[in-house]
């Protein structure tokens, strides 16, 4: 009798199983696939969309046509927890998928932290698709007059974010934004003193303002305040502040490594739930 092998999300540690998909079908077996949307977006690219070097087409895979095509069953959904014992999945909407073995990609998250105020105009480096948001945003703002974007952190996020906010401007002909990054320490710290050099020159020859150790304490009303006392206007915020895993582990009281993923052996398998993979 077929087993039933659960996805959870289509992403790249996925991808050589879609693409083998039929393989499973062909040897009686289920398979379900589980994801937020139907296309899965490259993140490394992401940026670039934003400025308008990549179209969405160019840098997503068609997860639920290859699933729909390979045989398989594709829901539209998010899990946001697992039952090891029951052997199920609990998505988003309620409902439950049972499993024999399941495997999760889902992919990390930018936490909002706590002083981030409720403003539609604050966007996450991730999910890749909320760009696409924030690009429009930028250009109807851009139609209107002169306006700032601000970038809190320092890292390779924050500064392809920036540099593409700038390339959409210079792409669609109009005016560029004032933009400013804000990092608490050094920007690109981790890296070469010939990285952050080049870095730095790139986007200040573009104007771009780069205010180092520059601790922000709050977000709120379209003002980025900092731990100096200073605070500057934004009227887009961009936040590059570090991914985390899923927290569906930890809430679901499965053995987690340090940063909160799922613990895993050198097989990506749970050690306590031999059913129960991670990508």
């Amino acid at each position: 009798m077929g087993k039933h092998l659960v996805l959870v999300g289509g992403g790249h540690a996925h991808m050589v199983t879609l693409a083998n998909l039929d393989q499973f079908v062909e040897k009686g077996h289920q398979v379900t696939v589980i994801g937020p949307s139907e296309n899965h977006y490259y993140s490394g690219m992401g940026p670039g969309m934003l400025g308008q070097a990549y179209t969405p087409e160019e840098i997503r895979f068609a997860t639920r046509h290859v699933v729909d095509k390979k045989g398989g069953r594709f829901i539209l959904d998010h899990a946001v927890g697992a039952n090891p014992q029951k052997k199920t999945v609990k998505l988003g909407s309620g409902d439950e998928v049972s499993y024999d073995i399941v495997s999760f990609n889902c992919g990390s998250y930018i936490p909002k932290p706590e002083m981030v105020g409720d403003n539609k105009d604050i966007f996450t480096a991730k999910p890749i698709e909320k760009l696409l948001v924030a690009q429009k945003r930028i250009l109807a703002l851009a139609a209107k007059g002169e306006f700032t974007v601000g970038i809190i952190g320092g890292g390779p996020s924050a500064i392809e974010i920036a540099g593409n906010v700038h390339g959409l401007a210079v792409k669609t002909k109009v005016d560029p934004p004032n933009i400013m990054i804000f990092t608490r320490g050094r920007m690109m710290d981790r890296f070469p003193d010939a990285i952050r050099k080049k870095a730095r020159a790139s986007l200040t020859g573009r104007g771009i303002a780069i205010h180092e150790n520059s601790n922000v304490t709050a977000i709120k009303n379209n003002a980025i305040s900092l731990e100096s006392g200073e605070t500057h206007a934004a009227e887009v915020i961009f936040l590059a502040l570090g991914v985390r895993p899923s927290n569906i582990f930890a809430e679901s009281g499965l053995p987690v490594g340090p940063d909160g993923g799922l613990m895993v052996n050198s097989f990506l398998q749970s050690p306590k739930y031999p059913h129960m993979f991670g990508g």
